[in-house]
């Protein structure tokens, strides 16, 4: 996929193309809301994000996929960071000689 694309958007893109065969699961819309993850690489989606309206098909077995990590830093640490740095704190500990 290109680059500059919203990351939920490429997650909604995915989501649509995989389920493009399972008439059971609606596709996402336009300003439908959805919750994205990211995945560790390599995958079978090809993708290191996916993006689902409530949640992917239990039998796609996303649990085994995503990447706790990028996920913890992308989605809690760097908002974090910007609002501590503001105050003059620091979300991770930091030894310091004084």
């Amino acid at each position: 996929m290109e680059k500059g694309i919203p990351i939920a958007v490429r997650g909604a893109l995915l989501y649509n193309r995989l389920i493009a065969d399972h008439k059971q699961y609606d596709a996402i819309r336009d300003g439908a809301k959805v919750k994205f993850c990211y995945l560790r690489e390599p995958n079978p989606f090809q993708s290191n994000v996916i993006a689902a309206p409530g949640g992917c098909p239990p039998d796609w077995a996303i649990d085994a996929m995503i990447d706790y990590q990028t996920q913890w830093e992308k989605a809690f640490l760097e908002p974090v960071k910007e609002l501590v740095q503001h105050v003059g704190w620091t979300p991770e500990p930091v030894a310091t000689l004084f």
